[in-house]
Order: C-alpha cells, then structure tokens, then sequence
C-alpha cells in the first residue's frame, strides 16, 4: 500500500513539474510567435483571384453582427497587421495589373478569455466571414471563415487577436491566389 501512495506521489510530483514546465514553454513560443490565424472555406471554390491582374490588395474595414461585440480599435489593429503582413510574405511581388482586390468582412465572434478560461489555459478568438472581391466587378472569388486566436496569456488581448485574424486573411489570400 505504501508503495502505491509513494508511486501516486511521484507520478503527480512528475506531472506537476512537466505541466509546468510545458506551460512555460507555450507562453514562450506565445510570446515569440503570437497570435495564430486559420481559414476555413465557405461554400464551393470560387475562381480565386489570379494576383497578376490587381494593382493593389484593400482590406475594407469589417463590419460586426448585431451580436458580437468587437472593440472599436479592432479593425485598425487588424489593418496594421495585414498591411505589415503582406509585406513580410512578399504578396505584393505578385501584383502586376490595374484592378483592386478587395477583402471585406463581417466579424462573427469575439470571445475574451476570463479567469474561467485561465483554468485550462488562455483561448481568446475572433472570427470573422472574410470575402476575396473583384474590385471592378464586385464579383466574389473566394469566401472563408477566418479566425484569430490566442491561445496563452502572452498573447491574450485584441492586438494579438487582430495579427492571427491577419494571419489567417494571408493564408486564404496565398491558398486562393494564382
């Protein structure tokens, strides 16, 4: 009996000290990476948006449901990463023609983690319906829900929310583009 109390101490003592340490690791790569942005697609594959043919990428400002609460700064912060964004993935290398591609949006979710979501580690995110529009035709090529996640306290707020929303924008501008 003894034995097992003593292998049961030594196992929670173990755990306790990797979970710990593993906590440490994610708020340190948090804090080096931070925040992580994902696309989903909508719906069935539009055309895409062949970049030779654009001038230049706009991103609109997005609009919010009736039902979701996003702070007032959120867009600005989210123009600021996309912008810095497209500049470090050399996207405007692509661009060659006239028109203008237009990324619009609407938000769909905000949630801010609270002390109850501390319990099994920070998750804060932004979602948001993203659209890939023809400037000259208004046409959509392409529709995704993209998300902007934090998912350690290094890395919780709206700032870090808007540069993994940015993120995930990049990625369905890379995934949808020729």
């Amino acid at each position: 009996m003894k034995r097992v109390v003593l292998l049961v101490l030594v196992v929670a003592l173990v755990m306790s000290v990797c979970g710990c340490y593993g906590r440490v690791a994610k708020e340190a790569f948090g804090a080096a990476t931070g925040g992580k942005g994902k696309f989903l697609p909508v719906g069935p594959a539009g055309p895409g948006a062949n970049l030779a043919r654009y001038l230049e990428i706009r991103l609109e400002p997005f609009d919010g449901a009736a039902d979701v609460n996003v702070p007032g700064d959120l867009n600005g912060m989210l123009l600021t990463e996309f912008s810095r964004m497209l500049r470090a993935n050399k996207i405007s290398e692509r661009l060659g023609g006239t028109g203008r591609l237009i990324i619009r949006g609407r938000y769909l979710h905000y949630e801010e983690s609270g002390a109850g979501g501390q319990l099994f580690g920070p998750l804060e995110e932004v979602v948001a319906r993203v659209e890939m529009v023809d400037g000259g035709t208004n046409a959509v090529l392409a529709r995704a829900n993209c998300v902007g996640r934090s998912t350690s306290t290094t890395t919780q707020g709206a700032g870090s929310k808007a540069q993994g929303l940015a993120k995930g924008i990049i990625k369905f501008i890379k995934e949808n583009s020729r």
